[in-house]
């Protein structure tokens, strides 16, 4: 029994309402935009899927000890705690309005395996404003902390948006990671990754590793009040994305993939950090294990290897510098990964991207965040031009094993800290632009830009028919008058995803010559889904949030 004189659920079994009533001081949570709403999700409804008035996430406000905070749970019950345009807009309009009014805290209970495949296109940019909107209020002074302790674990976007919180907390049950064990096995075979093998997704994904390798602060009991003292504890533990924790961080990254990138399995890892007993790591209590633990966190002291050495450049440029640079650039491509200088109008910018449909792995993204942090220390304000071109993210145990998705979100920040620093960020879609790598580095443009021709979305039909048991037949067939279903920029551009579409045939370089002359650096996206008529809902329910948070906090 507690205070309050009821025993309260453990944290892996409870809903989202139970979870906050819980979590916040007694009687406390004040909902908005809550069910009694009666919003409803008009793309389910098109494919005859069950909906949910709260469309899978409460959004609210409450008291922890006394300090007021905001607060957003996912519930992993409906629909395995994916975004759509609905969910997404709600946590973005709360994380908007806890900027302006500066509570003690933003608490994210994730439950989620990251975009919601019934509404691909609208599920990305819905996690892509979450994400800015995020950072945002982390660098007004508004500590971020996410807990991850449910049935569905923190995935795909989720995975990523999760480790750009100040801190994270997890629990036995919790897991986080990028792509799931099952995608990986789907697309590359068994032999990659055994999705039936729960003991080995447990020691990859699971709270434990990700608490030893550094991508979770606090490991926890699964119990209510644990995850309560603990979000207390952090509230005050504020953290500043600057250049220097930012600098910090990529060194922390580069010696994880140094120290462990020959390893197979987490044991192997364990037993890097000096755990004499790793086979026993997953038998131990929290308290046993935090005891084994103590000292051992996040990278020996003497890496194993230097960061991969097989860079050789890249004897052809893609044909995209040629024509978007006419006056020149100092652009070189190594392994898929462009980076450099280039002249624009007269004027030099900064330049990264990735070519020949490239899948983006962990030292591609590395190289990505160091040109960025060298960009900002030396050349302040130079815009930088991110050219999309990548198949999504790299699909292997390895990749998951080291954290890919924290890789992802460091490069986030980078960008983030760019834009912060005055530096107009432009990305120019001209291949591919799918999952995870698109939203690690191409969506966080200031202003998105699209060729035509040029791929956009989640992932290809035939894949998400396998994962929603919705036949691809009819999901085209609903692509014909619905830009949620269907890839392809045009239906991105009717989302608000880009805010142009260029023809090949064009002059491209006058087109971004004009785009780096766009003063506007705030967000559009959900007004140009609404002025649009592709996403109608996201800007309505955003604002519906804020209007409900400043008539009830002010009563």
């Amino acid at each position: 029994m507690n205070s309050r004189g009821m025993r309260p659920p453990l944290y892996s079994c409870a809903d989202a309402r139970k979870l906050l009533a819980h979590l916040l001081d007694q009687g406390s949570f004040i909902e908005f935009c809550g069910p009694r709403e009666r919003i409803a999700n008009p793309h389910l409804a098109a494919l005859n899927v069950p909906m949910s008035f709260d469309d899978g996430v409460a959004v609210g406000a409450g008291m922890l000890n006394g300090t007021e905070v905001y607060c957003a749970a996912q519930q992993g019950a409906f629909i395995g705690g994916a975004v759509g345009e609905i969910h997404g807009a709600k946590v973005t309009g709360l994380l908007e309005r806890a900027r302006e009014r500066k509570p003690g805290a933003f608490l994210f209970l994730i439950d989620s395996g990251g975009v919601r495949l019934h509404e691909a296109n609208a599920g990305l940019i819905g996690i892509s404003e979450m994400m800015r909107a995020l950072l945002d209020l982390r660098a007004s002074g508004v500590p971020c902390i996410g807990m991850i302790g449910g049935r569905e674990g923190a995935f795909g976007g989720m995975g990523i948006l999760a480790r750009c919180c100040d801190h994270v907390i997890m629990n036995e049950h919790g897991r986080l990671g990028m792509s799931g064990p099952g995608v990986i096995e789907n697309v590359m075979g068994v032999e990659e990754f055994d999705a039936g093998d729960r003991a080995m997704i447990w020691r990859t994904y699971g709270g434990k590793h990700r608490y030893l390798i550094g991508e979770a602060d606090c490991f926890v009991d699964d119990s209510l009040e644990a995850f309560r003292s603990a979000a207390a504890a952090l509230m005050s533990a504020r953290t500043q994305i600057t250049a220097q924790s930012l600098g910090a961080g990529q060194r922390d990254l580069e010696g994880r993939y140094g120290a462990f990138r020959a390893c197979t399995d987490a044991m192997e890892i364990w037993r890097a950090l000096g755990i004499e007993r790793p086979e026993e790591v997953q038998l131990l209590s929290t308290a046993d294990f935090l005891r084994v633990a103590a000292g051992r966190k996040g990278v020996p002291a003497a890496p194993q290897g230097p960061m991969e050495a097989g860079r050789e450049k890249e004897a052809r440029s893609p044909a995209i510098l040629a024509r978007l640079f006419p006056a020149g650039h100092r652009c070189e491509v190594r392994r898929g990964v462009i980076t450099g200088r280039a002249v624009c109008a007269g004027r030099e910018i900064a330049v990264i991207g990735t070519t020949n449909h490239t899948t983006i792995d962990i030292p591609m993204s590395l190289r990505l965040s160091a040109h960025v942090l060298a960009t900002v220390e030396s050349a302040p304000g130079m815009p930088i031009v991110m050219l999309v071109d990548c198949a999504g993210q790299q699909l292997s145990r390895e990749a998951e094993l080291l954290g890919i998705n924290g890789y992802f979100a460091h490069l986030l920040k980078c960008l983030h800290h760019a834009r912060a620093s005055g530096h107009h960020l432009v990305s120019v879609v001209y291949g591919k632009a799918l999952s995870g790598a698109f939203l690690s580095f191409g969506l966080m443009g200031d202003q998105v830009y699209g060729i035509t021709g040029s791929e956009v979305g989640v992932m290809k039909l035939s894949a998400m028919a396998r994962v929603t048991k919705i036949s691809e037949r009819q999901l085209r067939r609903l692509g014909e008058t619905s830009a949620v279903f269907a890839p392809g920029m045009e239906n991105f551009m009717r989302l608000g995803g880009n805010q142009e579409i260029w023809t090949a045939e064009g002059e491209v370089e006058d087109r971004l010559a004009a785009a780096l002359r766009v003063a506007d650096r705030d967000d559009r996206r959900r007004a140009l889904g609404a002025e649009r008529g592709g996403r109608t809902l996201a800007r309505m329910v955003a604002e519906k949030v804020k209007a409900d948070v400043a008539r009830e906090m002010s009563r």
